[in-house]
């Protein structure tokens, strides 16, 4: 007469699939902080060279959003007259790996030379991808430089003072054997040979 008579229900125990689904939430969350607060860029990309992902530091590094890097791709990034780039490329299509020292072009078009390790490794689909991380080495290539003109400078100052005591030996011994020539005492003690 449709009047219920009483009701059926089926109750499941859910706490097994909320915890897997907060612990899943939490490990996103630190993957995600370590990403996000990493000096160095982060790019997750595939070998054709897209790229699908960049982090904050590779945002700040290109001098571009998240959405350009992507639509950039490898060849938007990368100075592809880079002679360390195909050994690079060559390294990493047959070890899986490679970590070296390559030059990356910033938006506005400045060329920046970089530490990279690169890695590639297959998704749960199926489908090959590469971990990128870039560190900018600008700095240390500046203070390289330095270092290297400072030492030519110092090696150079170095030839002409080891050139010019071999000089100042060479005329106080003209002069002393002069002097002896003359039977006058020397003038100048010459360190031992």
């Amino acid at each position: 007469n449709g009047n219920p008579i009483g009701f059926q229900g089926v109750t499941r125990d859910i706490n097994n699939q909320k915890k897997i689904e907060t612990e899943l939430r939490e490990s996103e969350e630190r993957y995600r902080l370590i990403l996000d607060n990493s000096l160095d860029a982060v790019l997750l990309t595939s070998p054709d060279g897209s790229v699908y992902s960049a982090n904050k530091a590779a945002c700040e590094m290109f001098g571009m959003t998240e959405e350009e890097i992507c639509s950039a791709g490898r060849n938007g990034l990368v100075d592809l007259d880079d002679p360390n780039l195909p050994k690079f490329s060559e390294e990493r299509k047959q070890t899986g790996k490679a970590k070296g020292e390559l030059r990356f072009k910033r938006k506005n078009g400045t060329i920046f030379p970089a530490d990279i390790s690169s890695a590639l490794f297959t998704n749960s689909k199926g489908e090959m991808r590469n971990s990128l991380i870039i560190r900018d080495i600008s700095e240390r290539k500046k203070v390289e430089n330095e270092i290297k003109r400072k030492v030519d400078e110092l090696e150079r100052f170095n030839r002409l003072m080891v050139g010019r005591e071999i000089k100042m030996t060479e005329l106080k011994k003209e002069v002393n054997d002069l002097l002896g020539k003359l039977n006058l005492p020397v003038k100048y003690r010459l360190p031992e040979e």
